[in-house]
């Protein structure tokens, strides 16, 4: 998760889009685009507007082999 504070509400989101772009381009996964909520990992940081990026879930085969692979890590 990358916090962001004092930052307008376009310098957050290109910040977002920034780095949604650099995951997809490195990792060559599938783009889920950008959500915006009040995430309880968020919602308690003070308010500090944050990006958390879910590289994978242990529920699915591929996502946990490419997880367990330091290449992918």
């Amino acid at each position: 998760m990358v916090q962001m504070p004092e930052k307008t509400e376009l310098e957050k989101e290109k910040g977002q889009r920034g780095a949604e772009q650099k995951y997809i381009r490195e990792t060559n996964r599938t783009n889920r685009g950008v959500k915006k909520g009040k995430h309880y990992m968020t919602k308690e940081s003070n308010h500090v507007p944050s990006v958390l990026v879910e590289g994978g879930f242990m529920a699915n085969k591929k996502s946990a082999a490419l997880l367990k692979s330091d290449a992918y890590r």
